[in-house]
């Protein structure tokens, strides 16, 4: 009988032998680096969802109105967003309700993309480009930002991208150099090549639209591969579940996209 039960042992212990080596060996290589199983990262806290796929991405939020520090706080602390569109009053924007909370959001350690709304289908020209810009800068510089931070023209998604457009958004990224503000535009993925031929390739994109957006995937797989910044999750409830706010969740390769 004490045979018979030495030999089920053994039997059992060379049937567990294989899968038991089998799961050292995946630990092993996972500790080697050569298998990296993907984890969703939140809920997260710190600098960049380090990803094991590539330099770190950064979440961002974008609110149209700002939804007081309550709230902002919260989505500092207890979601992985390490910094937040800006938006200056401009003339797509009249709003002002972001102005003067930059000391407060700088204190909570927010990082920025400053916005600024500048003409979608009206007032075209070469001369109201650089206006905005002196506009711009001007409204930048009374919110505290210095000098090289970048200033993110917003143009909204259009079917055609005119020459009037593209004369606009020239000027404006031309003046707003001369004036010590870098340059930098929104806009969507489907207008994203236009621009940049117009604006020149130094220029900073954040893109919008796309297919397959995660705040795990870089701004190149918006399919503009030059992108620094991109937009893919559109007005929906805050998905972390920390407010009830409807938001607009972006990534970066940088914590704040507008300041050097």
């Amino acid at each position: 009988m004490a045979r018979r039960r030495r030999r089920k042992k053994l039997r059992w212990a060379r049937a567990l032998r294989w899968p038991a080596f089998a799961l050292l060996l995946v630990g092993a290589l996972a500790v080697a680096g050569v298998v990296a199983p993907r984890v969703r990262p939140w809920p997260f806290l710190g600098s960049g969802l380090d990803l094991d796929l590539g330099p770190p991405v950064h979440a961002g939020i974008d609110l149209r109105d700002y939804p007081g520090d309550g709230p902002m706080r919260k989505l500092r602390e207890r979601a992985p967003y390490e910094w937040t569109g800006y938006y200056l009053e401009s003339p797509n924007h009249p709003g002002d309700s972001w102005s003067g909370t930059w000391p407060r959001l700088r204190a909570m350690g927010w990082g920025v993309a400053i916005l600024y709304v500048g003409q979608q289908k009206s007032e075209l020209t070469t001369v109201q480009g650089a206006a905005d810009a002196v506009d711009a800068a001007a409204k930048a510089r009374a919110e505290g930002f210095p000098t090289g931070a970048a200033i993110f023209l917003d143009i909204e998604h259009v079917d055609e991208v005119s020459p009037e457009l593209l004369a606009y958004a020239r000027a404006f990224t031309a003046r707003l150099q001369r004036i010590a503000y870098r340059p930098a535009i929104y806009c969507h993925v489907a207008n994203a090549e236009r621009l940049r031929g117009a604006v020149g390739a130094g220029v900073p994109f954040w893109v919008s639209g796309g297919s397959d957006f995660d705040v795990t995937h870089a701004p190149a797989a918006s399919g503009v591969p030059w992108a620094e910044a991109w937009q893919g999750w559109l007005d929906t409830r805050e998905p972390w579940g920390v407010t009830s706010l409807n938001v607009d969740v972006s990534v970066a390769g940088s914590s704040s996209p507008s300041l050097p």
